[in-house]
């Protein structure tokens, strides 16, 4: 976030860098997926950036569905890893002999997700719960599934009050 790339796009649209990055990002990933005629493209998301997501929209007052934090398939993303923490999978690619690329960009505590990644995280599992990224992941579990409950609610309401004409 905040390349060349992400500014001029936040400039096109008058969007902030981190939704210009986000759009870019899942652009990207449709083009690979069609390049590569693959049906899905693998991130590796984790717990804790489940845990991160969940706490920064609690914090910017979401509802449900934002609440529900990132979902395991959005369009052709699918995220496998958000069952495993940063710590774990760590440990598996360092036992594994895997190297793995961290974006710079991470260690900027400027950017509200890491500030909550670096600080907001840590003061809650060491004054609060040491648990709170597990707490926080099934948070969005529970959220997901209140928000599918309320739009089956909702098209099941529709279905029944409204008549649809022609006209």
């Amino acid at each position: 976030v905040g390349g060349a790339l992400e500014k001029e796009e936040a400039a096109g649209v008058g969007a902030n860098l981190i939704e210009a990055g986000h759009r870019l990002r899942y652009a990207f990933y449709d083009r690979a997926a069609a390049r590569h005629h693959a049906d899905r493209v693998a991130v590796g998301h984790t717990r804790d950036d489940q845990a991160e997501t969940v706490l920064l929209r609690l914090l910017r007052g979401a509802g449900p569905e934002g609440l529900a934090g990132m979902p395991p398939r959005s369009g052709c993303v699918v995220r496998p890893l958000l069952a495993v923490t940063r710590d774990e999978l760590r440990e598996y690619l360092a036992a594994g002999r895997i190297a793995f690329c961290e974006d710079a960009t991470n260690l900027d505590v400027a950017l509200p997700r890491n500030r909550v990644r670096h600080e907001l995280l840590p003061l809650l599992r060491a004054r609060f719960s040491p648990s709170v990224v597990d707490v926080l992941a099934r948070e969005a579990e529970i959220a997901r599934e209140d928000a599918a409950y309320l739009d089956r609610a909702a098209a099941a309401a529709e279905a029944g009050a409204v008549r649809r004409t022609p006209e």
